[in-house]
């Protein structure tokens, strides 16, 4: 019976509409740490951790201030991203590769110290 109240609970679900926009707006991260801590260091593991050879994760470190920048966990062979221009900020569009609808995708920025 349990299973049965699920699988008509699961049916009423309505399928997302397409012309639906969510927005959010957070304050731009920043951090602050110890000097014996370097971010750069830690962002390096964290891109190879996701899928980024050694060394292009060592030149991009070296390309990006760590202390300001808002990373984007992507995950290789998972999702899509570019770099777009977005009212004069760079800005990604994230897209699932695998999920459907096509259409769907996360726009994120920072512009004025905002997210």
């Amino acid at each position: 019976m349990e299973g049965q109240n699920q699988a008509q609970n699961t049916s009423n679900i309505q399928p997302a509409d397409a012309t639906c926009i969510s927005l959010a707006e957070v304050p731009s991260p920043s951090v602050s740490a110890p000097p014996e801590i370097h971010p750069d260091q830690i962002a390096q593991v964290a891109l190879q951790f996701f899928g980024m050879s050694a060394s292009d994760a060592a030149n991009l470190t070296k390309t990006v201030d760590w202390t300001s920048t808002l990373v984007l966990p992507v995950v290789r062979r998972q999702s899509s991203y570019r770099q777009v221009n977005v009212n004069g900020n760079e800005g990604v569009p994230l897209r699932p590769q695998y999920r459907q609808p096509a259409n769907n995708f996360t726009l994120m920025w920072v512009g004025d110290g905002i997210v």
